[in-house]
C-alpha cells in the first residue's frame, strides 16, 4: 500500500484579473515559443494567440514581489520533507498547468537540486490540469512498487491562475497563488492510504478553446461514471459507504452528470473553501484534500475523480490514518 502523509499547502489571493499589461499570452508552452522581441511582439499582436491562450507568464513577478510557481513549491515542499529523511526520496513528481518561468528552464530539477534530493528520479507531470495530481500520485505508487522499490516519493503541485469552464478565455482568468505538496510512502504518518487510483483518456476532437456539444459531454460523463464504477468495484465499495466525493471538475453541468450515472448522490460533495467560484488547476486535488484531513470519519473512504481539458480522466480511492 501507498500512503500519503500530511498535505502541505499555500493559497494566495484571488483579486487579479490577467491583462495584457501583467502577462505574456502565448499560443503554445513550447520550446519553440521564443522571448526575443519580435517573438514577444508576433504573438501580442496575434488575433489566434489572444483568443485562445494556452500559457500565461507573469512578467511584473519580481518588481511586485511575487513568488513564482517554483518558489511557492519549493516553500511548501521544504515543509512536507521538515520530518523526512531526504535521503529515503526515490523521486520527485512535480505538477503544473500555468508556468512562469523559461520555457528553457527544468523546473523539477531546480526543485531536485534546490531541495538536495540527491537520490530522487525527477518527472514532470505538464498541462495536465486537474489529473495531474492522480498521475503523480499513480507514478509514485509504481516507483515505490515496482522495481525502483522507492521508500518514498516527494508530489509537489503549483499554479498561477484560476480557470472556469471551458473555453478558456483571457478575461475570464484570474491570477492566485497556490501550491500544495505530500510525500507518499511505504509507511503510514497520519495522513491518507492510497487504495485504488485509475487514470484514463476519452478520445475527443474537440478542443480546450471550444465549448463541448452536449451529446459529447453526455457521452464523457458516461465515460467518466463507469471508470468511477470500475474504480469502486475494484475495491467492493458502494456510494452508500463513501464519506466523501471530492470532483475537481470546473464543468458543473458535467459533474452532475457524472455523479447522477455513478450513483454518489449529492449530499456528500466536499467544496473546498475560498474555492466557490473557479478551480486551481493541478494543485486543486491536493488542497481539496488538505482541507478534509481533520473533517471525515477514519474508517470510510474518500472518492476523489478529476477531468482534464481534453478528456483525461483520473480517480481514486483513499482513507484517513490516524
Amino acid at each position: 500500500m501507498a500512503y500519503l502523509s500530511p498535505i502541505v499547502s499555500h493559497e494566495g489571493r484571488i483579486d487579479r484579473c490577467m491583462g495584457l499589461r501583467r502577462a505574456l499570452i502565448t499560443r503554445r508552452a513550447n520550446l519553440a515559443d521564443g522571448f526575443d522581441v519580435p517573438s514577444v511582439v508576433r504573438r501580442l499582436l496575434s488575433e489566434s494567440s489572444m483568443r485562445y491562450p494556452a500559457a500565461v507568464i507573469p512578467l511584473a513577478r519580481k518588481r511586485s514581489g511575487e513568488h513564482s510557481a517554483v518558489e511557492l513549491a519549493l516553500q511548501v515542499s521544504a515543509h512536507a520533507l521538515a520530518a523526512i529523511d531526504r535521503e529515503t526520496i526515490g523521486g520527485i513528481a512535480y505538477c503544473h498547468a500555468a508556468p512562469d518561468e523559461q520555457p528553457t528552464d527544468s523546473s523539477v530539477g531546480r526543485l531536485q537540486f534546490e531541495l538536495g534530493l540527491h537520490r530522487a528520479f525527477p518527472f514532470s507531470v505538464s498541462q495536465a490540469h486537474n489529473t495531474g495530481v492522480p498521475i503523480a500520485l499513480d507514478l509514485a505508487a509504481a516507483l515505490i512498487h515496482g522495481p525502483e522499490a522507492a521508500q518514498n516519493v516527494l508530489v509537489v503541485a503549483t499554479d498561477k491562475l484560476l480557470f472556469g469552464p471551458a473555453p478558456h478565455q483571457a478575461h475570464r482568468m484570474r491570477w492566485r497563488d497556490v501550491a500544495a505538496a505530500v510525500v507518499v510512502g511505504r509507511e503510514k504518518r497520519g495522513g491518507w492510504q492510497l487504495h485504488q487510483i485509475a487514470v484514463h483518456h476519452f478520445a475527443t476532437d474537440v478542443q480546450a478553446h471550444q465549448r463541448w456539444p452536449e451529446a459529447e459531454v453526455d457521452a464523457f460523463a458516461a465515460f467518466c461514471a463507469d471508470r468511477i464504477a470500475g474504480c469502486m468495484d475494484a475495491l467492493g465499495l458502494g456510494g452508500d459507504e463513501l464519506a466523501a466525493v471530492v470532483p475537481v471538475c470546473p464543468d458543473a453541468t458535467l459533474e452532475r452528470k457524472v455523479h447522477a450515472l455513478a450513483g454518489l448522490g449529492t449530499r456528500r460533495h466536499e467544496k473546498p473553501a475560498g474555492f466557490r467560484a473557479a478551480h486551481i488547476a493541478s494543485a486543486d486535488l491536493l488542497v481539496r484534500l488538505s482541507g478534509l484531513e481533520s473533517q471525515l470519519d477514519i474508517d470510510r473512504p474518500v472518492l476523489a475523480w478529476c477531468t482534464g481539458n481534453n478528456g483525461e480522466f483520473a480517480c481514486c480511492v483513499l482513507t484517513r490514518t490516524a
